[in-house]
């Protein structure tokens, strides 16, 4: 490799976003469509969430409460949970289930505080009732409750849309569709809510910032890559699944041919060396049969792959069916069909849409890593965290069957020899 060869970095081009990231922004301007536009987490988290004390003070519930019925059932979540004598006996009312909290380091936490909520209403209203002297104001009324249950369609949206994105097979090529699902969600709340003076803000406010990154997209071609060089996908998905503008495709289309051909593509086919060549070399006499044969074949004409792959009809598959576009390129088959694309496709394909799955393996690490195994050396670690994830994957089994039977067979043995000597 040539240390001289300047290199152009373009931080834009190659910059992807945190999918996960993105949902949870537009998921905090849905829930509080009042707070000003801020993509700044800890500012966010602040203006949202707060600063909760030791003691949760009036103050703090009077600043919850101007958010509307949310800020009031953040109110009883935290009440019930900030003493154990609170939360047993609220435990007695529910049928020993708890209310989860709202918690700003764990994503779509508003969606399972609510959905639990709306299962408890009616245990929820008789701790306030009980409890009346502290939650006098923050007792929900039927109108509260009726905001509340119209929320929870669109945050279960949110909540399958992160979980589309996680886990180690979810790569850049889901980006895309499940910001694409999200925006027809919310472009029907905001049109279908518009009259709605609780719903239609919130509706508004998640589509505008869905939006907002979506166009950022378009800033890398990553993004429709992946798309792309999913073979049940193609451009189809953009010409005919979410109807693209033609401009969006043509535009689209350049940014991704251009990457191939820049970065991937070679300059000239591989030639192949002709067989009777390769006799001659040899000090071989070739069969002329064969060798009239192979001029009497039609050569094909060379086609560049990124040009052959578009014109292939897209793979149908049933809709059940799970697919893993990366173990397709991986196959031997689109190993010598597409060599330089296959190269493009598992480079884009083996991008995560999320970093939870790389999150979880270093929180693995971590528990396997104990005070007393702290010794452990870093090929020992790695050879663990594979073993564990082969073993989660059935891909490995802890015991060798023929390995036992050899070993059973021997210990036999050794006990008939054994046997006879006593004899």
């Amino acid at each position: 490799m040539d240390l001289n060869k300047s290199f152009v970095w373009d931080s834009g081009f190659r910059r992807l976003r945190y999918n996960g990231h993105i949902i949870n922004l537009s998921a905090q301007s849905f829930l509080f469509p009042n707070i000003l536009d801020n993509d700044n987490v800890v500012v966010l988290d602040a203006q949202i969430n707060g600063q909760l004390p030791k003691e949760f003070n009036n103050e703090q519930m009077k600043i919850w409460r101007k958010k509307g019925p949310l800020g009031k059932l953040h109110n009883v979540s935290v009440y019930i949970t900030l003493s154990t004598q609170r939360l047993d006996a609220f435990k007695v009312i529910s049928g020993n289930l708890r209310l989860p909290r709202d918690n700003s380091t764990r994503w779509n936490s508003w969606y399972r505080m609510l959905a639990r909520a709306l299962i408890l209403r009616e245990a929820i209203d008789t701790y306030t009732l009980m409890n009346r002297v502290d939650l006098q104001e923050d007792i929900l009324s039927d109108e509260d409750w009726a905001q509340l249950e119209s929320l929870i369609e669109y945050l279960e949206a949110y909540e399958h849309g992160t979980l589309a994105c996680e886990g180690r097979y979810s790569t850049a090529e889901t980006i895309l569709p499940i910001m694409e699902f999200l925006l027809e969600i919310f472009e029907e709340g905001r049109h279908k809510h518009v009259d709605n003076p609780f719903l239609g803000p919130c509706c508004q406010a998640g589509w505008d910032k869905l939006e907002k990154y979506y166009n950022k997209t378009s800033e890398s071609c990553a993004y429709v890559g992946a798309v792309i060089l999913v073979p049940t996908r193609k451009w189809e998905f953009f010409k005919k699944g979410v109807l693209w503008k033609d401009k969006w495709v043509e535009d689209a289309q350049t940014s991704v041919q251009k990457v191939w051909e820049d970065e991937y593509k070679q300059a000239e086919p591989t030639l192949l060396v002709p067989r009777s060549q390769s006799y001659q070399n040899d000090g071989k006499k070739e069969n002329r049969f064969k060798a009239w044969s192979r001029q009497h074949i039609k050569v094909p004409e060379v086609m560049d792959e990124y040009e052959r792959y578009c014109k292939e009809p897209v793979m149908e598959m049933d809709l059940d069916e799970v697919f893993d576009p990366l173990g397709w390129w991986q196959e031997s088959t689109q190993q010598k069909v597409y060599p330089n694309l296959s190269k493009m496709a598992l480079d884009l394909l083996s991008i995560p849409a999320m970093s939870a799955e790389v999150e979880r393996l270093f929180s693995s690490c971590k528990i396997t890593i104990t005070d007393r195994r702290n010794r452990i050396g870093i090929d020992a670690v790695e050879a663990i965290e594979c073993l564990k994830s082969w073993l989660r994957e059935n891909n490995v089994a802890w015991v060798d069957e023929e390995w036992i039977d050899r070993w059973v067979a021997e210990v036999e043995a050794e006990t008939q020899k054994g046997k006879g000597r006593v004899m």
